[in-house]
């Protein structure tokens, strides 16, 4: 009899709890008039962008601006790579020449002490 009435319990809590059918069916009614509202509201402005003889150029016009600032931004950073390479290696040309001008002070003193 324990079990019985234990499992009942479980039974009316899990009732309880959950959602009934009614009010899944009522939420899933309601997601579909809100998703046909939506599908006329997309009709609706298609419609009113069809009546535009120019949407379609306008449309093209963006894309190719899109793409030119794309573009744009592409170059800007190979831009910039391109001055951080050189900042880079004109301080290896200086690196460079400081090495040079040392070694020819060190052949220079070197010839001296050997006559």
């Amino acid at each position: 009899m324990e079990a019985f009435k234990k499992a009942h319990k479980q039974l009316e809590s899990i009732k309880s709890g959950s959602f009934s059918t009614c009010e899944v069916k009522n939420d899933i009614a309601v997601m579909q008039e809100e998703k046909d509202q939506l599908l006329r509201r997309i009709s609706r402005m298609k419609k009113k962008l069809e009546m535009f003889p120019t949407t379609m150029t306008m449309l093209e016009v963006a894309r190719k601006l899109r793409l030119e600032r794309e573009r744009e931004a592409k170059i800007a950073h190979q831009l910039q790579e391109q001055r951080i390479m050189i900042q880079n290696l004109e301080g290896k040309m200086v690196e460079i020449r400081q090495q040079s001008n040392e070694l020819q002070r060190r052949s220079a003193d070197f010839n001296a002490e050997s006559k």
